[in-house]
């Protein structure tokens, strides 16, 4: 076994609400995507945990995982909170914007960017979601951009608490967009 069983089951969670939510949401383009990296980074957490520490492919596809993932999650569910709140597609795309700029220049070109740029995509986009749920008269979907700032902005990635809140935001994301819950 290889590492500290709170983070692997804050892993399992992870990975259990983001399977729950990408099986309810297979009709939505831009969740789908978050809900899909998040469960992908849930799996092989656990997968981390279970084998032994000496195995550093997993670790490096884990960290991979992690590097896409976090910048990604908060600008996809904006911009499927946008459409579902009855804009046009190209009013989505902005969402992306930062994010997949960030990731161009620290990913592909290797160029070290401050990370101001992605907290500032983070907090317009879960402004964004506000903005959204306002319009559609649903609490939850602050709730969920509440959670996304709280474990972006208030925790460590590789901690327990970030893992717990994201899982936590995938259900809100869920009542949002389908009122599965109530």
């Amino acid at each position: 076994m290889g590492g500290d069983i709170n983070i692997a089951l804050a892993y399992g969670a992870l990975g259990a609400s983001s399977g729950w939510a990408l099986m309810h949401c297979t009709d939505l383009k831009y969740a789908r995507v978050a809900f899909g990296l998040y469960l992908a980074n849930g799996i092989v957490g656990v997968v981390d945990y279970i084998l032994p520490r000496s195995n550093s492919n997993v670790r490096r596809i884990l960290d991979a995982l992690g590097r896409w993932s976090r910048p990604l999650y908060t600008p996809l569910i904006a911009a499927e909170a946008i459409l579902y709140a009855g804009f046009e597609e190209k009013y989505s795309y902005f969402h992306l914007v930062f994010p997949v700029g960030y990731l161009v220049l620290t990913e592909l070109l290797k160029k070290n960017i401050k990370s101001d740029m992605l907290d500032l995509s983070t907090i317009l986009n879960s402004v964004s979601i506000c903005y959204s749920s306002f319009l559609k008269e649903d609490a939850v979907g602050a709730l969920c951009a509440l959670l996304n700032l709280t474990a972006f902005m208030g925790t460590s990635y590789n901690s327990m608490e970030y893992f717990v809140l994201i899982a936590a935001a995938n259900l809100a994301a869920v009542q949002f967009f389908k009122q599965l819950l109530f």
